[in-house]
């Protein structure tokens, strides 16, 4: 399968979404939502949220957001470049 390039940035922000998705305790996981939850403002969210769909990193459930089918692989591709920024 095709995998994307994303900046680090991107990717950074991949995973503090992702994060975000599996640790929320409430099924409201819109866009003020995930940006009040990772700090950024809502129209920068929405940018990376875009991104992410069509990827397959997350996917949009009505107007909800949640992990996507393809979100495990690029974690594992990603692994060793976040790890080594951190």
């Amino acid at each position: 399968t095709k995998m994307h390039r994303l900046t680090h940035n991107q990717k950074v922000m991949a995973v503090k979404i992702l994060k975000h998705l599996r640790q929320s305790t409430t099924p409201v996981n819109q866009q003020k939502e995930i940006a009040e939850a990772i700090g950024v403002k809502q129209n920068s969210v929405s940018r990376y949220l875009r991104t992410l769909v069509y990827i397959g990193f997350i996917e949009k459930n009505g107007r909800n957001y949640i992990e996507g089918p393809k979100a495990p692989q690029y974690l594992q591709h990603w692994a060793v470049i976040l790890l080594d920024s951190s």
